[in-house]
């Protein structure tokens, strides 16, 4: 799994169900390197700081890493 990632890139998580054997399902989690994390995941934002990508919300169309989801899916594309 990833801890660091090469200059000009973000550390982004990604996190999937699973369908085991026997009908169980776990969630696999994995971290990959991305040059941009909004052009990844619309949920996700740069943050230049930590070199990582932050989660904005389920809904979020736009936001950034300071003040968080600016525009939602949820409240018909208008400001929060």
């Amino acid at each position: 799994m990833c801890d660091s990632c090469d200059a000009g890139m973000y550390l982004m998580p990604v996190e999937y169900l699973y369908q085991q054997a026997m009908g169980e399902t776990s969630i696999k989690r994995y971290r990959v390197c991305v040059p941009d994390c909004n052009a990844a995941d619309s949920s996700m934002a740069n943050n230049p700081q930590t070199l990582r990508c932050e989660y904005l919300g389920q809904f979020c169309q736009y936001g950034n890493y300071t003040h968080g989801c600016l525009r939602s899916h949820r409240n018909g594309g208008k400001y929060n």
